[in-house]
């Protein structure tokens, strides 16, 4: 408060002595001027009044100023008139007035217009400042980029105008050094990088602001930033953020996803291996031993199992299969109730074992979808397995297709332990399981609803789940598209099967138990063989054995199946023996290279009896440009 009125009592102060400054400057100049302009220089100590004090001041000089020269500097006697009274006098000092008021207006105007001036200069320095310490003591990168535009006004590169300390040891060049300079002349392969010239370009030019993320290699070490370009002036202002951090662990997670898929595709196939033996020794036993029910009983309770372990590395193999996308659809126009009656039929040993009531209904008429036909069933049939296991025996399962609009909804209901509310949301994530306690024997991998999602997925459909909660049951809804064209029901004839006359096999199989155990079941079917466990085995016994079916396991010692398949090709005569790849690899591509190498058949197993007579029974196909079939 104190300094405010000496900064006020300084202003009227020097109001005070520019009028007498202005009053002195006149009494000096008398002789020249006489009674002549005796308000003239008040009119400028006004001025210099407002300008440094202000409006109250300069008001102060005006009207002491001019007291002092009119008692100074009268009128002479023949001019003189008194100030107020008469009309000369009164009209001389109203001009002076006006005068006055006018210069205090303008004068204290351009005061305030220079104070707001000064205050914006000011508030530009305090916050240039505040810009300047934040952006040198970020650890971000950022820089201004202002662009360089040819002739015809298209930017062609940028130039450096601002950045940071941390931008500086970024480019490993001092501010210094690269402010003023172009891009490309200081760094030549900058613009090399993928699409961050036309980032930076595409900001500058639009107004929007652009992201790219860079990926750099300086000294041999993969780098990642974030750019983050917005328009700036006639420029760019760039943020980098170095996310090698994030990147790097999002590389190591996708390659610990691929190593995982690879580790289910290996899994799958390791699996296969001892299953064949497994099963074709259960075949055996079926032939051979006496049909007493406790053996009966004993051999469906091996049978039953054989066909659950046998469903979960069929489960195994189709996730890993989805998720590298691997799987290949062989789209038809299918009706549902074909789809749900093949479903029905997989499915039904398991509903039956555990005594429960299946209920289905469907549309009289067709409704047709387009998609894989073993596919669709498999989504039905692995959500009616799914019911199966998660109900109480006895239990009630029903499913029912119904037509929306221009989708097909099937809902599989059952009224099993149900789903609480927290695990609906992840109830179709991998490996996730609604009840895994000790309880529940046959509660599976927890893979079964992932593959439903993702294979429905596939087929442009979606898959949802809704439950009341724990002992309510649950119901899964499967929308599928609606195929639009008229359904033509095709049916062929089933002619009853032909014996399987006697062949000539040759079993290759570097598994000795699954080698023995498939050649005591061709015998014991009437069926000649001979045993060979690696790929030089192989070849020797096709010279001296003959053989017209050739069953070659693909991963051999010394020579795979492959090389033996191609070899025997060569080798042979004619059309030669019948070709079937009994292998526990069944993706794809091994498809592929089965039917490359000469294959006439590619077989998984472990592989099912009728299958198997039924390949025996066939005769080679004559065209093999379309071999190896995939049976599975």
């Amino acid at each position: 408060m104190r300094e405010r009125y000496i900064k006020t009592a300084r202003s009227y102060a020097i109001a005070a002595s520019l009028a007498a400054l202005a009053v002195l400057i006149r009494w000096l100049a008398t002789p020249w001027l006489g009674s002549y302009f005796r308000v003239t220089l008040l009119y400028g100590a006004v001025a210099c009044a407002v300008r440094y004090g202000g409006a109250a001041p300069g008001a102060l000089a005006a009207i002491g100023g001019f007291i002092a020269t009119d008692y100074l500097f009268p009128m002479p006697a023949a001019q003189s008139v008194p100030l107020i009274g008469s009309p000369r006098g009164t009209a001389d000092f109203l001009i002076y007035v006006v005068c006055c008021t006018i210069i205090i207006v303008l004068a204290a105007g351009l005061r305030r217009a220079r104070q707001r001036a000064a205050d914006d200069t000011s508030a530009l320095r305090a916050s240039e400042e505040r810009f300047r310490v934040a952006v040198e003591s970020a650890a971000l990168p950022f820089a201004l980029l202002q662009s360089v535009r040819d002739s015809g006004g298209r930017i062609v590169d940028f130039k450096w105008q601002y950045l940071n300390s941390a931008a500086a040891r970024i480019i490993r060049r001092s501010a210094a050094e690269v402010i003023g300079s172009r891009v490309a002349g200081l760094f030549p392969f900058s613009w090399d990088v993928p699409g961050l010239f036309e980032t930076y370009r595409g900001a500058a030019e639009t107004g929007q602001p652009q992201t790219l993320e860079v990926h750099t290699r300086p000294g041999g070490v993969d780098t990642w930033f974030q750019s983050i370009a917005t328009r700036f002036g006639d420029g760019v202002a760039v943020w980098f953020t170095d996310v090698t951090a994030s990147r790097k662990a999002e590389l190591a997670l996708l390659e610990a996803d691929r190593r995982k898929d690879e580790f289910l595709a290996v899994l799958a196939h390791e699996l296969r291996n001892p299953l064949a033996p497994m099963r074709n020794a259960l075949d055996v036993l079926r032939l051979r031993t006496p049909d007493e029910p406790l053996l009966g009983r004993a051999r469906a309770i091996i049978d039953r199992q054989l066909l659950h372990l046998s469903r979960l590395v069929d489960d195994l193999l189709d996730l890993s299969r989805v998720t590298q996308g691997r799987i290949q659809l062989q789209r038809t126009r299918v009706a549902v109730s074909v789809v749900v009656a093949h479903a029905v039929e997989v499915s039904t040993p398991i509903i039956e074992e555990s005594g429960h009531h299946l209920e289905v209904s469907v549309p009289r008429e067709p409704i047709l979808v387009e998609g894989d036909v073993t596919r669709l069933a498999q989504i039905v049939g692995n959500l009616l397995n799914n019911a199966a296991k998660y109900t109480p025996p006895g239990g009630r399962i029903k499913v029912t297709a119904t037509r929306e609009q221009d989708e097909v909804r099937i809902d599989v209901e059952d009224n099993g332990i149900g789903i609480p509310g927290d695990m609906l949301p992840h109830i179709f994530d991998m490996f996730v399981q609604v009840n895994p306690s000790l309880d529940r024997t046959q509660s599976g991998l927890g893979i079964g609803l992932t593959l439903v999602s993702r294979l429905t997925a596939m087929h442009g459909g979606r898959v949802e789940a809704r439950s009341a909660g724990l002992g309510k049951g649950s119901t899964f809804s499967v929308r599928l598209p609606v195929a639009l064209e008229s359904y033509a029901e095709h049916r062929q004839s089933v002619r009853p099967a032909a014996p399987v006359p006697h062949r000539r096999v040759l079993i290759v199989d570097d598994n000795v138990d699954a080698a023995e155990s498939l050649s005591m079941l061709l015998g014991t079917l009437g069926h000649d063989t001979q045993l060979a466990h690696d790929g030089e085995q192989a070849l020797d016994a096709v010279q001296a054995f003959q053989p017209d079916v050739v069953l070659l396991d693909i991963g051999l010692p010394r020579v795979n199946g492959y090389e033996v398949a191609r070899r025997i090709r060569r080798m042979s005569s004619g059309e030669g023996p019948h070709l079937i790849a009994l292998t526990g690899w069944g993706q794809a591509e091994d498809r592929r290279r089965a039917q490359e190498a000469g294959f006439d058949h590619h077989v998984t197993k472990p592989v099912e009896l009728s299958v198997l007579s039924g390949l025996l029974a066939a005769e080679p196909p004559h065209d093999r440009s379309a071999h190896a079939l995939e049976i599975s």
